[in-house]
């Protein structure tokens, strides 16, 4: 979350992966419905909705209350508000809209 942008991307693919996975195996027992998230056919992890909920429930008021804690730490929240920018703007403008 709080990582170079290119980061963040690399290893919020690699827990979508994790998570598809996840239900894969449920899938495979019989579970459902899926757990949220998990449906590789349904969702993903890296859809700006999910990842903004993300942010704003859980990275944001973390980060900001770390920072306030710890004023040391103010790179991570600023990295985190560019990550977050980021993909407020890909919910307004999808990349398959930004091609044509």
């Amino acid at each position: 979350c709080v990582s170079r942008l290119p980061t963040h991307h690399y290893w919020s693919k690699c827990l979508e992966q994790e998570f598809f996975d996840q239900g894969d195996r449920e899938r495979a027992a019989g579970i459902f419905p899926i757990s949220p998230l998990m449906n590789r056919e349904a969702s993903s992890c890296l859809e700006p909705r999910s990842q903004l909920g993300f942010f704003d429930f859980i990275v944001m008021p973390l980060f900001t209350t770390l920072c306030k804690t710890f004023p040391g730490t103010a790179p991570m929240v600023t990295q985190a508000g560019i990550n977050y920018r980021h993909w407020k703007l890909t919910s307004v403008n999808p990349p398959q809209q930004q091609q044509q």
